[in-house]
């Protein structure tokens, strides 16, 4: 997770590394032209050495931003699934992924801009878009070779509109500058849309954003095989014991303040304190204590934290049956975690033991989620802390089974794996029962789902739809 700010000092520190091997590429250039052409000092003055070290600089600056820092890890693939990236922002609505769609975008606009004054012939400017286009398919190829990267369509698409807009950039600056006769206002009309268009899609789904209701789910909707022609039946009548008025709630968020109150709390159980380790995210921020043997990840959108001690020594499953709900309570209420009654309590496996509770209310607070931890030695470690503080704000009509058939037809489900992706031809879809769940929207409501539990051509699918 690198937050916006991270991002700028990460381009301030490759602009300054690709700036010393852009002035002695200057210095070669300079010093071959002079022995070359003998070329006198006034010819000297008169080259533009200031504008070619400026584009030598930029494109040595796009290539580090692009291969510094890279582990050679990805496996040699090619992403050809179009806007993908574009769906997922829109699904997520999380600051990083529209950042990413953006610093795309924006790291190819100088490209636009500074190469389109090279040509000597100012109507052959064009000539830079496909110039640009080539250079990132280039770069795209290269990262595919030596797998230091994975080869998107999306990022190709990012990277030649940065160009697209740097080369609009110049070309109205060009008209502006030299006052063009009437006949260039259509070419200057054309260049300030190819400048506002993208401007005013983002801008557009911003506020379509805003004006939702709820937030967005996080899972993935289905852009497989038409189901139209899919014969849909229900096998039993679940949905009718579901209530008419389905609730929506509001998640209590968490702020800096609270982590650090928290973290306090924790490492005092430990007998130590807080560090000067810490790190700030967009949606998170991680502290650890002055020996850097445990860290807390608090998280500001659900106020919930992950408290990792390093250690993932684990009772084995024929030990952990004897463990009982009092021993792993006690060992989390020694570390100020309180356990809330009537809980649900079970063994997981992998060493962890569960506290969980589905909507109920503690302590005057209506409550959701788990508390997981491993367990040994009569204490508790690798703590996750996941129970939700909750406000009812809303409820929302139980819908019909003529409307889920409808919405599946159409391809309006999520799923949480790819097992219907798997299915070459789907003839038939029986729904065996169905049930009402919960997830954490983008917007921080935790919004109902219905979860279809259904037979695909023999195959069981769980499918979700949004209530």
């Amino acid at each position: 997770m690198i937050t916006a700010t991270q991002y700028f000092f990460q381009a301030g520190r490759y602009l300054a590394i690709a700036l010393i091997p852009a002035l002695l590429i200057i210095v070669v250039i300079k010093l071959f032209q002079k022995a070359r052409h003998g070329l006198s000092s006034r010819d000297v003055h008169q080259y533009p050495y200031i504008t070619v070290l400026i584009r030598i600089w930029y494109i040595l600056f796009v290539l580090l931003v692009v291969f510094a820092d890279r582990p050679n890890v990805f496996v040699q693939s090619v992403n050809f699934s179009i806007f993908s990236s574009y769906r997922e922002a829109l699904v997520a609505f999380s600051a990083k992924s529209v950042l990413n769609i953006v610093l795309n975008i924006l790291l190819f606009v100088p490209i636009g801009f500074l190469f389109s004054s090279s040509f000597k012939n100012r109507n052959r400017s064009w000539l830079v878009l496909p110039i640009g286009l080539i250079f990132i398919i280039i770069i795209e190829s290269i990262q595919l070779y030596f797998s230091v990267g994975v080869m998107d369509i999306d990022d190709i698409i990012n990277n030649f509109l940065g160009v697209i807009i740097g080369h609009a950039s110049y070309k109205l600056l060009y008209i502006y500058k030299f006052r063009m006769e009437i006949k260039m206002n259509k070419q200057a009309v054309l260049y300030g849309i190819l400048l506002a268009l993208p401007m005013l899609i983002f801008g557009g789904v911003y506020v379509g954003y805003l004006l939702q209701d709820y937030g967005n789910l996080r899972y993935e909707y289905y852009y497989g095989q038409r189901l139209s022609k899919c014969n849909i039946s229900f096998e039993d009548n679940s949905l009718s014991l579901i209530d008419n008025e389905i609730k929506v709630f509001k998640i209590k968020r968490g702020t800096a303040k609270d982590a650090f109150v928290k973290a306090n709390s924790l490492f005092s159980s430990f007998d130590t304190r807080i560090g000067d380790d810490i790190s700030y995210y967009d949606d998170c921020v991680v502290i650890y204590n002055v020996e850097h043997n445990l860290c807390l990840w608090y998280y500001y959108d659900t106020a919930t934290y992950y408290l990792n001690d390093f250690s993932r020594i684990a009772l084995d499953d024929s030990k952990a049956i004897n463990i009982t709900s009092n021993d792993v309570a006690r060992a989390l209420n020694s570390l100020n975690i309180n356990v809330p009654q009537n809980s649900y309590f079970s063994f997981i496996g992998d060493g962890q033991f569960e506290f969980s509770l589905n909507l109920r209310t503690a302590s005057s607070e209506l409550l959701a989620g788990s508390i997981t931890c491993v367990y040994y030695d009569a204490k508790a470690h690798m703590i996750k802390y996941d129970i939700l503080k909750l406000t009812e704000v809303a409820s929302l009509e139980k819908t019909t089974k003529e409307n889920l058939s409808q919405r599946i037809l159409s391809g309006d489900f999520y799923l949480t794996d790819d097992s219907l992706y798997k299915i070459e031809k789907i003839d038939s879809i029986s729904v065996r029962d169905i049930s009402i769940v919960y997830t954490i929207d983008t917007k921080g409501f935790y919004h109902p789902m219905y979860r279809l539990n259904t037979v695909i051509n023999d195959a069981v699918v769980i499918l979700y739809i949004s209530v």
